[in-house]
């Protein structure tokens, strides 16, 4: 069984009001016996957010620092440790801090970007489980040099793009999703403590020469993808995109998407355990961050403000 506890990480000084939202929701929804921050704690000893979840029974905030590689061989632990001091982004360094933990602890991991909506509990008997979502650009297309294969891809995101500026998202791009690959993202993962899938990963990693390791997405949902197909993933399931996907890339713009009398609904499927927002891609398409001054001023406006209501008048008073 999957440890019954639910984590997160991050890197900063300060969580953001989506973050916040996130993990209130894991505590709330998700089932677990308890909600797990790994990050670095002094860094943030002066954000009130995350006073304000420390509050809550249940959660609690770890060094991820202290979830030792032990098991694996010291060349991997060391190389993996030189990768965490090397990289720059904020999410590359998440990638790894994040599969330490799982071969550490094990347990379930979210992003701080994944509303829970429902409990997670009928996953953990799984042993080990990854979250797919519907992608234009696969690591077969990006690595690919045949020019038809970008042609197709060209046209894929044609489509995708048109299909999320539209009056309803979701519904037009429907009839389109089987045309595009599914592919493993690292917004949702699950694990028993030092599973294969997850040795394999962090093995591949410390493979990597820098200039891969360093690049955009080779430690994340690239990484994954390459694990999926060996024989490291025997024992893990593959789960479908309405798990923890069920708004694609672009097609997400739903969540922010005006919608005052609610025919976007009040939340996603009821196949989904949690769904991940792609901030990154909101927040471009909102021309601003989601803060709580946003929260509160597009309540009940939007599918993604009442998918967290629950919580908008907390959120309120911290803000």
């Amino acid at each position: 069984m999957i440890p019954n506890r639910c984590f997160f990480v991050w890197t900063g000084k300060r969580i953001p009001a989506f973050a916040w939202l996130a993990m209130r929701a894991a505590l709330a929804r998700g089932g677990f016996d308890r909600v797990e921050l790994h990050a670095e704690p002094a860094q943030l000893a002066d954000d009130p957010l995350v006073a304000n979840l420390l509050t809550h029974p249940g959660f609690v905030l770890l060094d991820h620092r202290d979830s030792a590689l032990h098991g694996l061989s010291p060349s991997v632990a060391q190389r993996i440790a030189l990768l965490e001091s090397a990289v720059d982004r904020p999410a590359s360094k998440a990638n790894l801090m994040r599969l330490r933990v799982l071969w550490a602890h094990g347990g379930v991991y979210l992003d701080t970007d994944c509303i829970a909506l429902h409990s997670h509990q009928p996953l953990l008997a799984l042993g080990g489980f990854v979250g797919q979502e519907r992608v234009a650009l696969p690591s077969s297309v990006v690595h690919s040099k045949n020019p038809l294969v970008w042609a197709k891809a060209g046209v894929l995101l044609g489509v995708r793009d048109l299909a999320s500026r539209s009056a309803n998202p979701p519904r037009v791009f429907a009839p389109f999703a089987r045309w595009y690959d599914l592919a493993c993202n690292n917004a949702a993962l699950g694990f028993t403590p030092g599973h294969p899938f997850v040795a394999a990963c962090l093995e591949t990693a410390a493979a990597m020469p820098d200039a891969l390791a360093l690049a955009r997405f080779e430690l994340g949902p690239r990484l994954l993808d390459r694990v999926a197909r060996s024989p490291a993933a025997t024992g893990t399931t593959l789960l479908g995109p309405e798990a923890f996907y069920p708004l694609a890339p672009e097609i997400c713009a739903a969540y922010v998407q005006h919608d005052p009398t609610g025919r976007l609904g009040d939340r996603p499927d009821a196949a989904t355990f949690a769904a991940h927002l792609y901030d990154s891609v909101l927040i471009r398409r909102l021309g601003r961050p989601l803060d709580a001054a946003w929260f509160a001023s597009h309540r009940g406006q939007t599918l993604l403000t009442r998918m967290v209501e629950p919580w908008l008048d907390e959120l309120a008073t911290l803000a």
